[in-house]
């Protein structure tokens, strides 16, 4: 494996759904597919910054255990990213592809760590949901 690339005998694992909020006004205290209540989940974010780097950022979410979904709040991070980097982030710039065991857990591994996948699970899916205002809708 060459310096900054994925070692192909390594089988990527998959852990949790995941949902980006893209919405500043809303918490998602429901799970957005079941209704349930969400939990507060810490863990570390895997983040591929720019296709450079990988960031492990350890980020409390909210999560639904009825449907293994995780839900990471986008304004949150990009402030994060703003503040270690000092320069903006859209969404164009960084992919959370996953998360890091917590005993693996080093902040800002990069790629050239040849171990570094092994320990990475890769989300099983990515949701996205659409919030509808309450109230009567004109057909």
């Amino acid at each position: 494996m060459g310096s900054g690339g994925v070692n192909k005998s390594v089988k990527l694992k998959k852990k949790y759904n995941f949902f980006l909020n893209t919405y500043t006004d809303c918490a998602f205290s429901k799970c957005p597919k079941c209704e349930n209540s969400t939990k507060m989940k810490k863990l570390p974010l895997t983040i591929a910054i720019k296709k450079e780097m990988i960031l492990n950022l350890n980020k409390t979410c909210r999560f639904c255990p009825f449907c293994d979904l995780l839900i990471a709040r986008k304004k949150e991070i990009e402030d994060i990213l703003l503040e270690k980097f000092g320069e903006k982030f859209s969404e164009e710039d960084y992919f959370i592809m996953g998360t890091i065991e917590k005993s693996n857990f080093v902040e800002g591994v990069t790629t050239s760590n040849k171990h570094f996948f092994a320990n990475v699970f890769i989300f099983k899916n990515v949701w996205n949901f659409e919030l509808t205002r309450p109230g009567w809708v004109h057909e």
